[in-house]
């Protein structure tokens, strides 16, 4: 992933800050859950007497179902109202969001996944022991938390720029345009 101290995300404009987050968060996402998911299937059998690594494999499988329904709701809901609602707003056209209910509450859904998101993170890394490798284990239960640990970091940076930099741009959007409608 990019050093993210290179970037200024108070600093990109609001469709750029989506744009960031579908190429490098989403499509990393996108990458990582299946390979992982195919590790931890190779892994399973060989570890089927570590109570840690089957609950930590039980809760991967539930981390996958909520981050692409989490990935799914951006990309297909609501990064695309925000862009026709960012280019109408530049464009000085109808305003979108005066059609619609508040976007506080599908930003409090998306919160509420990453809490529930970094719930089972911690779970995994509780469960593991820190994502720790007994010795004699295979090469792939290494590879494997290996991994579960990259991802966790990504993901949590992921949820910062979300809860830092995106949610905050929104509301500002939506306030503006709703001021804006009220003066005209």
């Amino acid at each position: 992933m990019d050093n993210y101290a290179q970037i200024d995300f108070s600093e990109l404009e609001l469709d750029k800050l989506i744009d960031y987050i579908i190429d490098k968060h989403h499509a990393y996402c996108k990458q990582m859950l299946p390979m992982i998911g195919s590790h931890l299937l190779t892994v399973t059998e060989a570890e089927k007497n570590n109570p840690g690594f089957k609950s930590v494999s039980n809760y991967f499988l539930g981390l996958i179902d909520i981050v692409e329904e989490h990935l799914r709701k951006e990309e297909q809901i609501l990064f695309p109202f925000l862009k026709i609602t960012l280019g109408a707003s530049r464009n000085k056209m109808k305003n979108h969001l005066s059609q619609f209910p508040l976007i506080e509450n599908p930003l409090h859904i998306l919160q509420t996944e990453h809490e529930k998101l970094v719930s089972l993170m911690s779970q995994m890394r509780n469960d593991s022991h820190n994502y720790f490798v007994p010795e004699n284990s295979s090469a792939a239960l290494n590879l494997c938390y290996n991994e579960l640990d990259e991802f966790g970091i990504e993901f949590l940076k992921h949820i910062a720029i979300e809860e830092n930099y995106l949610f905050p741009k929104i509301l500002e959007l939506e306030k503006s345009l709703k001021y804006n409608h009220l003066i005209k």
